[in-house]
């Protein structure tokens, strides 16, 4: 069980934070999602 748990949890993680998607300008999810907390937080 603890396998499948961390082939999980690595998916999730080469999914959202390195794999780009084009319907994010080739960005990742993570890219995508933390540039825009970025930008609000610091009043762009």
């Amino acid at each position: 069980m603890r396998r499948i748990r961390r082939s999980i949890g690595e998916y999730i993680n080469l999914y959202n934070g390195k794999r780009p998607h084009s319907s994010l300008a080739d960005q990742t999810p993570d890219e995508a999602h933390f540039g825009t907390v970025r930008a609000i937080n610091s009043g762009a």
